[in-house]
């Protein structure tokens, strides 16, 4: 109906209708906001008191409006565990969004809840939340699941952890004794594993982390169809983990089965071994097949990325001989001597109650043994005492360079192809591998307590 037809005084009415319904809605949002503000400063001056059975209902009333509010879902979650309300506070952290800045903290508690009825699997996958964050909620993830790979017998998760989180970890010497010990032949002692693993597996025997841990156990302990049969356990659980793959990988090389070994690692996927134990695979499938040019090709590509590698160097200089090459053969076991002398100096410093005071000195022996990591590390710290060393920045700068260099390689090589052909034979010789222990002080699971850098898929193993 056209407005002149509409008395006046009726538009008027409509109006001042319209603009109270406005004004009223505009009035219910303002009093909403304002009685979210007061509930939410009450609730948290509560909780600044420890006061939880105060603060818990104004949190939960606040949620019941604003479910997105991650850092209420996680105080609320702090207030249900504080009152004994364990299942209510897991309900509450597991509501904190994803997004949230609370969400790291939320999973690390949640972790602990895990950990607290020794499931492992579950504790993994809230762990690996919050350890790339920052804060100290990612430094206890960090810790966490080093330990827990540790009694997993996951040493090579636990190097690629250390490497990438080193430059966030307070105690930067630790890591490099981390790493020191993680080439020791007791990474973490089978008997410690074993008695975490027991109690884990009594608590949660459908805990798929924990048949991983037994079948790397078993494998450390030579009970090979035990580990097989843990493994096959794990496969049906989550047949594409690369962490399953690479223990399946691990048993066919123990098992002395080199077709295994190229079907287990076809399936792993690409980026989940890294370039040295793609020159690890590739020298012993060589070794299995008497291919000795392919053998020393492949392990000085190894001793390019591992060069104080002790086994490695003394099997060149075998192929050396066999070669007829008698004097690189002995420059190959007088570089393995000097090599020898420097890790033993190496390992007696950084066990030193106060290590870092020998920084620069670690820092030399480290890139004398080709351990780049420790050099930057241990380079970082003789920054850290004398700021603007010029011997600690040139050397910082090279092994950066270095390491762009190496990446630069790694993606143009053709060893990154789809294959590394290998001939077979039924000689078989022993293979070239490495052990892998800790000083990180953490909540430790058991006790009182990836970012993954992709080198050459794994495929370029397999034949």
């Amino acid at each position: 109906m056209p407005n002149s037809l509409v008395p006046k005084g009726r538009r008027v009415r409509v109006a001042v209708a319209i603009a109270v319904a406005i004004g009223a809605v505009y009035g219910l949002v303002v009093l909403e906001g304002w009685w979210a503000r007061t509930t939410r400063q009450d609730a948290f001056r509560r909780l600044a008191r420890r006061d939880f059975a105060g603060a818990q209902p104004g949190l939960a009333r606040l949620l019941a409006l604003h479910r997105g509010d991650g850092e209420a879902w996680f105080q609320l979650g702090l207030c249900e565990s504080a009152l004994g309300r364990e299942p209510a506070a897991r309900a509450a952290w597991d509501s904190v969004p994803i997004g949230s800045p609370f969400a790291g903290r939320a999973a690390v508690r949640r972790a602990r809840q895990e950990l607290a009825s020794h499931r492992l699997a579950a504790a993994e996958t809230y762990l690996l939340r919050a350890v790339d964050e920052r804060g100290a909620h990612a430094v206890e993830a960090f810790e966490t699941l080093v330990h827990l790979f540790k009694i997993e017998g996951r040493f090579r998760e636990v190097r690629r952890l250390v490497n990438d989180w080193w430059e966030d970890y307070p105690n930067r010497i630790s890591m490099v004794t981390e790493l020191t010990q993680l080439d020791t032949p007791s990474a973490y002692a089978p008997a410690k594993a074993r008695e975490a693993l027991d109690r884990a597996g009594a608590a949660a025997p459908d805990d798929d982390r924990v048949w991983l841990g037994k079948a790397n156990l078993a494998m450390r302990t030579g009970d090979l169809d035990q580990a097989g049969r843990w493994l096959e356990a794990c496969e049906r659980e989550r047949p594409d983990d690369a962490a399953v793959g690479r223990a399946r990988i691990a048993l066919a090389e123990a098992n002395r089965d080199a077709p295994a070994v190229r079907r287990a690692a076809a399936r792993v996927a690409p980026g989940t071994l890294d370039p040295e134990e793609l020159a690890r695979l590739r020298a012993w499938l060589a070794a299995e097949a008497n291919d000795q040019a392919a053998e020393g090709e492949a392990l000085r590509a190894l001793l390019a990325i591992r060069a104080d590698d002790a086994p490695a160097l003394e099997r060149l200089a075998e192929l050396e001989i066999l070669a007829g090459r008698a004097a690189e053969s002995a420059r190959l076991r007088a570089h393995k001597a000097e090599l020898d002398r420097a890790r033993w100096r190496f390992d007696n410093l950084i066990f030193l109650t106060r290590a870092q005071d020998h920084g620069r000195e670690l820092a030399r022996l480290a890139e004398s043994l080709g351990r780049s990591v420790e050099a930057r590390i241990c380079w970082k710290l003789v920054l850290d005492r004398e700021p603007g060393d010029a011997e600690a920045l040139q050397a910082i700068a090279q092994l950066d360079a270095r390491a762009r260099s190496a990446t630069a390689r790694r993606t143009s090589s053709p060893r990154c192809g789809p294959s590394l052909p290998v001939r077979r034979s039924k000689s078989r010789r022993n293979r070239v591998s490495s052990p892998g222990r800790s000083t990180i002080r953490a909540r430790r699971y058991g006790s009182t307590t990836t970012r993954n850098r992709a080198g050459c898929g794994s495929s370029s193993i397999a034949g």
